[in-house]
């Protein structure tokens, strides 16, 4: 007892200086710590980290398309040939050097099919492996410069050797950065063959997808389970990329609370038991780090209602590093609004809220400002006024005589020639809205055409240069050596 009370006495003062330091040294530290996390999930110095030693590989798209299109099945990472492997030596983003390749890393969140292999008959690779040579185009980039994370060929496989188990323990440690990371595009693969564990009621595949859409980009993380009929055959339902983006976009929901996340885990299926306490704790980590450092959360045009506003309250008093929340343009009514107004004094750094363009009646208005105004908050840093209903009003009001003042009343309100004009207006406004639709499908089958096109030319010319090759190699060993005589 003596030896634990002398180790308190002695790391007393050392608080005590702790505790004196200035609050603005705090406050500095804590940003700083902000800034680092922002940085590990934004720029690529931490994905270059976690290629270091090999202990994760990326795999080549090209290579993987030739997989694909001789309907083979993809190897486990220790039986990977090397041409297979994407050289991390390459790894290069715009901002990093302008003059180098750019490269697009797409992580794949997947169910496995079998404990032996995840995909032993090819579903999941005719799901995606079509899709690999128009995203290169859409990115502007060769197919070889796609690099795919894949658990399977990338991290070490059962069974695993001393080397193998050591390094899978490291590559875990950096396995999520492949999915919540701002520059990596996430692919999820939705669809299982019937009477499997659904892709929804699985942990890892729960943690991938939650993690996928704490910050980055809607764009960026793609449910490939809309495209085509779930049957695993190719996908043949898109012309275009930017239809697969519109078609394919994860909605986004509000993110859950580490405590929230651990229980819905609860109700997850796991190989291994121990990996659900491994992927709350991960989570936790990537929720403090990612969301707990952002400044901005963009949440507008979701169509959030009141039921998403009451899931982020849960977490918004979580975020002391948030300044500016942007839940506008969505369907949140006069009783989402009450809660913000509830939890805006327990956000400490929030200094701008956008709620413009909702459905909030005019007391809900000023209670909100006056729970924002009551919190400290400035008074310029809350949106609220409902942009689509004064613009109704505006226009309702207006006594100006013009053809549009006539096109936003109704007929009854106008004389019979304003009703005519009107008419003839809505005619014209309904044959160019049809024009312009037929034109978009148009341009989108034109679209999908020379995708089609161009990947057979781009087969075409790389089955010539093999046999070209070939040959050359074949009428070189023919070739009688030079004597010197």
């Amino acid at each position: 007892n003596g030896g634990t009370s002398g180790a308190s006495t002695a790391r007393a003062p050392s608080t005590a200086r702790l505790d004196r330091r200035p609050s603005h040294e705090a406050h500095e530290d804590s940003v700083m710590l902000a800034l680092a996390s922002q940085q590990r999930y934004q720029a690529p110095d931490s994905l270059r980290q976690a290629l270091t030693g090999e202990d994760t590989i990326l795999i080549r798209a090209d290579w993987v398309e030739e997989v694909y299109l001789a309907g083979g099945t993809l190897p486990r990472r220790q039986d990977l040939p090397d041409n297979a492997k994407w050289d991390p030596h390459q790894f290069s983003f715009a901002e990093d050097d302008p003059t180098a390749p750019r490269v697009a890393i797409v992580a794949l969140s997947y169910s496995w099919l079998s404990p032996d292999h995840p995909d032993p008959k090819g579903f999941h690779l005719r799901s995606f492996g079509p899709l690999l040579r128009p995203f290169a185009r859409r990115c502007r980039i060769g197919l070889e410069n796609v690099a795919i994370f894949l658990d399977w060929c990338s991290l070490p496989q059962h069974p695993r050797n001393k080397v193998d188990r050591a390094s899978y323990a490291r590559a875990l440690r950096h396995v999520h950065l492949w999915y919540a990371h701002r520059l990596t595009h996430v692919w999820l693969l939705t669809s299982v063959p019937r009477g499997l564990v659904p892709y929804g009621e699985r942990g890892w595949t729960s943690f991938e997808r939650a993690i996928c859409t704490l910050v980055g980009p809607p764009e960026a993380a793609l449910d490939l389970g809309w495209l085509g009929s779930g049957t695993g055959a190719a996908p043949t339902g898109f012309v275009c990329w930017a239809q697969v983006v519109r078609d394919c976009q994860v909605q986004r929901h509000p993110p859950a609370t580490p405590e929230a996340f651990t229980a819905d885990l609860a109700c997850k299926t796991f190989t291994i038991a121990e990996d659900r306490q491994l992927l709350a704790a991960r989570y936790r980590r990537v929720f403090e780090e990612q969301l707990g450092s952002s400044d901005l959360l963009q949440y507008g045009s979701m169509d959030w209602g009141d039921r998403e506003v009451q899931e982020l309250a849960h977490a918004l008093p979580l975020l002391d590093h948030l300044r500016e929340l942007e839940l506008q343009e969505n369907d949140i009514s006069s009783d989402g609004a009450a809660i913000l107004s509830r939890v805006v004094p327990h956000c400490k750094s929030l200094t701008r809220l956008n709620i413009a363009g909702n459905h909030l009646a005019e007391s809900s208005r000023i209670n909100l400002r006056d729970a924002w105004l009551n919190a400290g908050k400035p008074k310029d840093g809350l949106e609220i006024e409902d942009v689509r209903a004064d613009r109704t009003k505006s226009c309702l009001s207006s006594e100006q005589s013009d053809d549009l003042t006539y096109s936003e009343r109704t007929t009854e309100e106008a004389p019979p020639l304003a009703r005519a004009r009107t008419n003839d207006i809505l005619g014209e406004n309904l044959q160019l809205a049809a024009l312009l639709e037929r034109q978009e499908a148009l341009e989108a089958k034109l679209d999908g055409t020379l995708n089609a096109l161009m990947t057979k030319v781009d087969l075409a010319v790389n089955g010539l240069a093999d046999h070209v090759a070939e040959n050359v190699k074949a009428s070189a060993s023919k070739a009688t050596p030079f004597s010197g005589n």
